[in-house]
């Protein structure tokens, strides 16, 4: 039977749609949106990709060097949403969103050795998830006892990390980077246009980073917005945060120092 071919509604990055055959993928090198593999792997950046083990219900933290070239399962697995999706079939193992067992891995970033962290949410920062559904969700997950505990209480596990969190914040720990409101078709959007203009409507968002530093402990920032009336006032960056903070180009440098290390 002759594969169907994707449809307008559908989100045309792989692993998204865990629907999508493996051997029609757009990221493959073969694909209309092939992923730079060989950047991806000689990038001196370390990455982990988080997902749920579907049948002992805990969080894997797939590395990098795990993932080869064409087998891009790893985003898949890290991106099927129970109940709406099936577990991702993957090297063995089944897997769910990594977001049921880790929402926030804030304590995974800290504990390989990070020490300033940047966490970028979908919702609001003061958004707390409602509990009130998670025993609906949880009662359709019967196939994988070890993720039933997980779904009746992923709120509540969302809603504690995001506490800590914030607390991290105020210690000038880690800054959060968030939507001042909601975008329309949430985390199950199909629109391929509607997911262009959230897309969009972020890149004009004043709470993209343009200017980073921390002072006395407090981590700021500032939006694109404010920084084009600093333009309006100093000639420079480094002359409008002499004249506000009283900051020096030698304050100034170690603190560049400590976001190019």
């Amino acid at each position: 039977m002759e594969k169907p071919p994707f449809s307008e509604s559908q989100i045309d990055i792989n692993g998204l749609s865990t629907d999508i055959f493996a051997s029609f993928t757009l990221s493959n090198s073969d694909g209309a949106s092939p992923l730079d593999y060989e950047t991806m792997i000689s990038s001196g950046t370390d990455m982990r990709v988080v997902a749920t083990d579907a049948d002992s219900g805990e969080a894997v933290y797939i590395k990098k060097s795990e993932i080869r070239k064409d087998d891009y399962g790893a985003f898949s697995a890290s991106s099927a949403l129970p109940p709406y999706n099936k577990a991702y079939h993957w090297h063995g193992y089944n897997y769910f969103d990594g977001g049921i067992s880790d929402p926030i891995p804030h304590a995974l970033a800290f504990s390989e050795g990070c020490e300033k962290v940047v966490i970028i949410l979908t919702l609001p920062k003061t958004h707390f998830r409602d509990t009130s559904k998670d025993a609906e969700a949880a009662e359709k997950m019967k196939k994988y006892p070890a993720m039933v505990p997980l779904m009746q209480h992923k709120s509540e596990l969302y809603n504690r990390q995001l506490k800590e969190t914030l607390e991290l914040e105020e210690k000038g720990k880690v800054l959060i980077v968030a939507p001042d409101g909601y975008f329309k078709g949430g985390s199950l959007a199909k629109d391929k246009n509607q997911i262009m203009q959230m897309y969009e409507e972020a890149l004009k968002d004043d709470y993209l980073p343009s200017l980073l530093w921390i002072e006395n402990g407090v981590m700021e920032f500032f939006g694109r917005s404010m920084l084009e009336e600093i333009h309006k006032q100093y000639d420079s960056i480094d002359e409008f945060l002499a004249a506000e903070y009283g900051l020096d180009a030698q304050k100034l440098q170690k603190m560049r120092d400590m976001y190019t290390e």
